[in-house]
């Protein structure tokens, strides 16, 4: 969704999400206590389902990210996560329009009991968005931070300067707000975090995911699998057209009913993954300047543990073309059964 990913001495008090984390006496506690800011806002505006750059005239404007910037990501939980839906009536621009009619159309996720059940595997969850309103089910609701995609832009202007173009993209702004949910998820002890974006759409017939079999690798103390992306994009069928040349079904790995692990840096889409603790040292020491999606990026840094198909897809414009994608993946990159 709303770019967004060493180790620092720091004594953590372990607090309700509610607050964030308290990383000094005085820690931002919200957006009107923070120091003036030196530069433009940090945009995570949507624009039909897809998290985009805001239209502001002023967004011209970039903001630098130090290499060693975990400190402020940190710094940043304590005033950008809520622990309920809130919505924000009046704050989308015109750019979010679109997504304001989706929401309001689909304001609760999935009332799947099973899908509930799978996902309660996870010890957290984090829903980045920026109208905030969308709810999980009643079983999973206690286990919920709302990271509001709007004050992680505010907090991250307070701290950083515009004096580069480190940071001239939706992709790098978005990855910040990533950043700061699986430090947070680090701090407080987590285990496996789940991280999904507002815009999310679970597929609406599940009865074809066989789910044990995932969860028994999710809690495996042998298999160390990397991360476990609930969504994904072959944009222009990329890793499949891989498969296709070197005539081999690469996603080989812990192949289940629903489920292989490939290794790829070609893959899509932040907008549902789960991550273990031992992947977190990994993802939040990449290179600052780099996004969370796309080649190379964040999350293609891991091995990719990728149901099949995806369990979920974005709203907008690109969704056909994940639909349309998965089959062929499956087709010619996954080992058969």
């Amino acid at each position: 969704m709303n770019a967004l990913c060493f180790s620092i001495a720091v004594v953590f008090n372990r607090i309700d999400c509610a607050t964030g984390l308290l990383l000094s006496s005085s820690p931002p506690s919200n957006s009107h206590h923070l120091p003036e800011s030196t530069g433009s806002a940090i945009s995570l505006a949507t624009d039909d389902g897809h998290l985009r750059r805001s239209g502001n005239p002023t967004d011209g404007q970039t903001v630098r990210v130090p290499t060693a910037s975990l400190k402020i990501v940190r710094r940043c939980a304590a005033s950008v996560l809520n622990r309920t839906a809130e919505f924000r009536e009046g704050r989308q621009n015109k750019d979010e329009t679109n997504m304001t009619h989706f929401l309001r159309k689909s304001l609760v996720f999935f009332t799947d009991a099973r899908l509930t059940k799978f996902l309660d595997n996870a010890d957290h969850i984090y829903v980045m968005c920026m109208l905030c309103k969308r709810e999980l089910p009643a079983q999973l609701r206690d286990k919920v931070s709302y990271l509001d995609g709007r004050l992680s832009d505010e907090c991250f202007a307070k701290y950083l300067t515009s004096d580069s173009n480190d940071l001239g993209t939706h992709n790098r702004k978005v990855t910040l707000a990533h950043r700061v949910a699986i430090a947070h998820a680090q701090a407080n002890n987590f285990k496996l975090p789940l991280v999904i974006e507002e815009d999310v759409v679970f597929k609406e017939d599940v009865n074809q995911y066989e789910f044990d079999s995932i969860a028994a690798l999710i809690h495996s103390a042998s298999r160390e699998w990397e991360i476990l992306r609930l969504a994904w994009y072959d944009h222009r069928e990329s890793t499949t057209k891989e498969c296709k040349r070197r005539h081999k079904r690469m996603c080989s790995q812990w192949v289940e009913q629903n489920m292989c692990t490939i290794e790829t840096h070609l893959l899509h889409s932040s907008a549902a993954y789960m991550l273990p603790a031992r992947s977190f040292d990994r993802f939040l020491a990449h290179p600052a300047g780099t996004t969370i999606d796309g080649g190379y990026g964040m999350l293609n840094q891991f091995k990719q543990t990728v149901l099949t198909p995806a369990l979920c897809n974005q709203a907008g414009r690109y969704m056909d073309e994940e639909l349309r994608s998965e089959p062929a993946f499956v087709k010619f990159c996954k080992v058969a059964r």
